[in-house]
């Protein structure tokens, strides 16, 4: 594949990316709701306001953000990296 055509390409990663992390954040708040249920710790209807009206976009944005910028540093790394093979003199 030629490197015009990778390129072409690469706008799909910097949308799927963000919202697979949005899933991960919410699979994540998920996981502290579920949590904080099994052991009755702060599980109050005001706590359950928290939950949801803090947390979960915290949680969301949060690592759909934290993945874009992951995936932007990725992608600088790699387009940097030498692209010839490494001689041994």
């Amino acid at each position: 594949m030629s490197q015009s055509k990778s390129r072409s390409y690469a706008w799909i990663l910097w949308v799927v990316t963000p919202v697979f992390g949005m899933f991960a954040g919410y699979g994540a708040w998920r996981l502290v709701v579920n949590a904080r249920a099994y052991c009755d710790a702060a599980f109050e209807p005001g706590d359950k306001l928290g939950l949801v009206v803090v947390e979960l976009p915290a949680s969301v944005l949060g690592y759909g953000l934290c993945a874009l910028v992951m995936h932007g540093v990725g992608w600088l790394l790699t387009f940097r990296a030498p692209t010839e093979p490494f001689r041994v003199r």
